[in-house]
């Protein structure tokens, strides 16, 4: 895409602002806002995500501390499940054969009752297999059971072979309790706990191998690029 001649302004764009730049740019013009996000979706740029979505983005944890307050702002779902989609797209799409698609809309036929519309939020397609992931943000306990019921449903629907539950987590203290698995074996489950501006991110799963066998990942650092 950056080759197309179309591109040219994309281009022009990323030398006059970007390059040689080492921290965020603010994009105040319209023209260059559309033509910075086009660059984004092709993996040159990335955005200030996480800052954003604390002001802009957010949801409010009413029941949980966060930099020791509650009711505070917290980054919703929507920007982990925007950025998650654009990290799988440009990762594994991009090598051919496997499809990712976001807000997979599922109907679910009742008998005698309007039939129920659900959506799912990041469904992986390859040739042979079909793996759902629901995305949870700074969720409690009681919000994780619930997505533990309607993911085992999404996967019926769809036919999926592979569960997982991705919960982004900035609570105060998480790590240090106990994390909270599903009792079925099936869900495969991972934490990633963050700080505000990301740069401390500890990642703890529970997931079943291709024997079936329970595996865990307890307090792994992930490394992140500056």
């Amino acid at each position: 895409m950056l080759k197309d001649k179309n591109a040219k302004p994309a281009i022009d764009l990323l030398q006059s602002r970007f390059s040689g730049v080492l921290d965020f740019v603010t994009i105040y013009n319209d023209v260059e806002d559309q033509l910075a996000q086009f660059l984004v979706a092709e993996g040159v740029l990335i955005r200030d995500e996480m800052t954003n979505a604390f002001d802009k983005s957010y949801k409010v944890a009413d029941d949980l501390y966060v930099n020791g307050i509650k009711n505070i702002q917290v980054p919703q779902e929507s920007v982990y499940d925007t950025e998650l989609c654009r990290v799988l797209v440009n990762w594994i799409v991009k090598a051919g054969g496997i499809e990712v698609d976001g807000q997979w809309h599922i109907v679910e036929n009742c008998d005698n009752r309007r039939n129920k519309h659900l959506y799912s939020n990041i469904v992986i397609t390859a040739d042979h297999q079909r793996i759902v992931l629901e995305l949870l943000a700074t969720a409690t306990q009681n919000d994780l059971d619930e997505h533990f019921k309607s993911v085992l449903k999404y996967a019926e629907l769809l036919s999926a072979d592979e569960i997982w539950i991705v919960h982004f987590m900035c609570e105060d203290g998480y790590t240090a309790r106990k994390l909270h698995w599903p009792l079925n074996d099936k869900i495969n489950v991972i934490h990633f706990f963050h700080n505000r501006r990301m740069l401390n991110v500890l990642m703890n799963a529970r997931y079943a191998d291709s024997n079936c066998t329970i595996k865990f990942i307890v307090d792994q650092v992930v490394p992140l690029q500056s």
